[in-house]
């Protein structure tokens, strides 16, 4: 869920603002799960985990200069992120990640 991926996320990369809560997501959200079985049947082999995934666009955002390697200080805890119900607020113009 996305509750998951923002907890990996904020664990990863403690520099950014991600947020804990979403707006209209509840925190009991159930995942959809979708079986792999028949592609792995048919010989498909994954080569990335869903982890891997992340970092990996994390990492190419960051080389692309679209995320700062690190944020200044006074971003890390006064900017708000919209959409999350524990941030009510935008300040210094920035949003989501960054």
């Amino acid at each position: 869920t996305i509750l998951t991926i923002s907890e990996f996320l904020r664990q990863k990369y403690p520099e950014y603002n991600v947020p804990s809560t979403f707006e209209g997501v509840d925190e009991n959200l159930k995942s959809i799960m979708f079986s792999s079985k028949k592609l792995i049947d048919m010989g498909f082999n994954f080569k990335y985990s869903l982890e891997d995934m992340l970092v990996e666009s994390i990492e190419t955002c960051r080389q692309k200069g679209f995320l700062p390697v690190t944020l200044p200080e006074h971003l890390k805890s006064e900017d708000k992120v919209p959409g999350s119900d524990d941030n009510k607020e935008i300040k210094n113009g920035s949003a989501g990640l960054t």
